[in-house]
């Protein structure tokens, strides 16, 4: 159904087959798009969307952990993974999601994943909190191994991860030294 909300006349000697009437041409009014709230916009506690050299310097160190990481699963060995996060390697707190990456090494290891991959802005840019040499970066990715199922078929593990990893700047170059994986029974403070 089309309503007319205005109409637009037209010069009628413009049609052969016109009569002394204007032709009148309905014309729509485009339709405002509603501005909705994103979390993007969101400002928590300190954290916001770095500025773009806060950013490249950042996001390399978040691509080594979870390269670190994922190679820790795939191989079922955490010791390269210790030698780069020592730091990782004491205060485990499974229950609060607090450095738990030898929990995730072991809980995998029944698929037998050979390969990862991890999107860290699959959801949402990365939000950081700097104080000093310190940061704290909200990470809301998505993580997924690859492995072969019992019908020998590809599949995939893994899925959407909220995470915040705290950093510590060493040599110039941005190194975690704690993980806090937001769990699904804690409130998100970054969710919408």
């Amino acid at each position: 159904m089309i309503i007319f909300t205005s109409c637009t006349p037209v010069d009628a000697s413009a049609f052969p087959t016109s009569t002394e009437f204007p032709i009148l041409i309905p014309t729509i009014p485009p339709t405002p798009i509603p501005e909705i709230p994103t979390v993007t916009s969101l400002v928590v506690e300190g954290f916001s969307e770095p500025d773009p050299h806060t950013w490249v310097t950042i996001m390399p160190a978040i691509r080594e952990y979870f390269y670190y990481r994922q190679k820790a699963i795939v191989s079922n060995n955490l010791e390269e993974f210790w030698i780069h996060y020592p730091e990782l390697k004491s205060g485990m707190d499974v229950t609060k999601g607090i450095n738990e990456e030898e929990f995730l090494v072991s809980n995998y290891q029944f698929l037998k994943p050979f390969d990862g991959n991890f999107f860290p802005e699959q959801y949402e840019r990365i939000r950081v909190k700097i104080i000093n040499d310190k940061a704290e970066v909200y990470v809301h990715g998505m993580e997924l191994l690859l492995y072969v199922d019992e019908n020998g078929d590809f599949q995939e593990s893994g899925g959407e991860i909220t995470i915040v990893l705290f950093m510590q700047k060493q040599n110039n170059r941005w190194l975690v030294y704690k993980t806090d994986r937001i769990q699904m029974s804690e409130p998100n403070p970054f969710a919408p």
